[in-house]
């Protein structure tokens, strides 16, 4: 059915566009006795465009159909009852203007290209005057495509009055090697004409000018809100992250009372992390806080990590903290990010470091010893994979831990 309707308007603009013609060129004829060879190949060619350009634009046909054969009965007005005008004057290159307004400048050159030469093959003109329409017409018809407001409407609208009577009085001197004033005044005239119909049109239909500028403006505020919401957002987080490091803060303090050796362990782990963490760019207090927490949930019950999430949660801890809680422990999960990464890797350094100088006879292993042990068993069996953190990252990582460590 739909088809059905799509092949119904477009016989009806056919029909619409070629009886406009035959009207207008019999106007002509009647009024300057002008029935000659040209207006029938004007006839034939209307007859011709109007199948090919409509049915290009079957997208737009059922939106602008009004529009399109409006502007083929002012264009073909224009054809006739403008011929005694002078060619400069006629304001054929409003149309296109307006057609690449409307739809495009595809659309609006092939209408340029199509009602000039209709103009100047009825008026019988000097070819420079069909140059005239063409070269302005085609450049105006890419300005326009760049109009999204009224400031560029504006802009473009003296562009192409000034860009007119340059190229008009161009062509006439290339032509009669002389300058005239009444060729200069038309030429800003008839610029001016064809803007101000032009800008007129824009006026009644209100077309992408007033939805360019209310999308314009709906974005603006889109960016000022969301903007405003991340710089509340992360004032909000950083508020919440210095009341989570205080180590007064309940949950802390219960763990300092419950396990004071976790408590210690988790407060290296939570400095060593963040001065780390500062070397690849990544969130200092985030590593800080998941740290100071990733042990939160010790002495609670057989599986610490989910006692400390639970915790975390209760206190609204940041989502990133509580990915930390979760990612430590590579028997239980595996880091997907690359904080998560580092406090499993300061977890892990500590521990051995810690368990090393426990044992009474045991070897005495150095602290880079150590860290190389603990970063080949983590790239062995693939702890850093889901991290996010590259081969660079990771040796940056090593040498960092070293650094601090090995003293």
């Amino acid at each position: 059915m739909e088809k059905l309707d799509d092949k119904k308007l477009f016989i009806v603009v056919q029909i619409a566009n070629a009886l406009i013609s035959i009207l207008c060129l019999c106007i002509g004829w009647k009024l300057y006795e002008k029935w000659t060879g040209e207006m029938v190949v004007i006839f034939l060619c209307t007859i011709l465009f109007g199948i090919f350009y409509t049915g290009t634009m079957k997208q737009q046909l059922k939106k602008h159909f009004i529009w399109i054969i409006g502007l083929h009965l002012f264009a073909m007005a224009v054809t006739t009852l403008g011929y005694p005008l002078p060619a400069v004057l006629r304001p054929i290159l409003a149309v296109p203007m307006i057609i690449t307004a409307l739809m495009g400048a595809e659309y609006g050159v092939l209408a340029l290209v199509f009602y000039a030469s209709n103009t100047i093959l009825f008026g019988a003109d000097p070819v420079e005057n069909l140059l005239l329409y063409l070269i302005i017409g085609t450049a105006a018809c890419f300005f326009v495509e760049k109009c999204i407001n009224w400031k560029k409407v504006i802009l473009v609208g003296i562009s192409i009055i000034f860009l007119y009577a340059v190229v008009h009085n161009a062509l006439y001197y290339y032509t009669y090697f002389e300058f005239s004033n009444t060729e200069m005044i038309n030429g800003f005239l008839g610029g001016a004409i064809q803007t101000i119909l032009f800008v007129l049109s824009l006026l009644y239909t209100k077309k992408f000018l007033f939805e360019g500028e209310q999308e314009e403006k709906e974005e603006e505020d889109i960016l000022e809100q969301n903007t405003s919401l991340l710089k509340e957002k992360k004032k909000g987080k950083a508020s919440k992250l210095t009341k989570i490091l205080d180590f007064s803060y309940p949950p802390l303090m219960e763990l300092k009372e419950r396990d004071a050796v976790a408590f210690k362990h988790s407060v290296l782990v939570s400095e060593l992390s963040s001065q780390v963490a500062k070397v690849i760019s990544c969130d200092a207090n985030i590593v800080k806080a998941g740290g100071l927490y990733h042990e939160i949930g010790q002495g609670l019950g057989e599986d610490y990590i989910k006692e400390g999430v639970k915790i975390c949660k209760m206190y609204q801890l940041p989502k990133e903290v509580i990915q930390i809680v979760e990612e430590h422990n590579t028997k239980i999960a595996k880091p997907t990010s690359k904080e998560a990464a580092i406090v499993m890797l300061s977890d892990s350094i500590i521990t051995n470091m810690e368990q090393s100088r426990k044992k009474e006879n045991g070897e005495n292993i150095s602290a880079s010893r150590l860290i190389q042990r603990v970063f080949d068993v983590k790239i062995d069996d693939g702890s850093l994979q889901l991290s996010g953190l590259t081969d660079a990252e990771i040796n940056t990582l090593q040498e960092i831990y070293e650094r601090l460590l090995d003293k």
